[in-house]
């Protein structure tokens, strides 16, 4: 699932990386996994190109 876990400054306060099969698959790790741990207010953001 996360890849990597950042503590943040600002409004979001951890920022997470995951590794999926597709949106969909990544959809269903964020909704099974982040609410047993009462996270319900997230944001998701795609990596289109790596530049380096």
């Amino acid at each position: 699932m996360a890849k990597e876990l950042f503590i943040i400054s600002g409004d979001k306060r951890i920022a997470a990386v995951i590794v999926g099969r597709d949106l969909d698959n990544i959809r269903r790790l964020i909704l099974n996994n982040l609410t047993k741990f009462k996270i319900y207010n997230t944001e998701l953001d795609v990596v289109i190109d790596k530049v380096k």
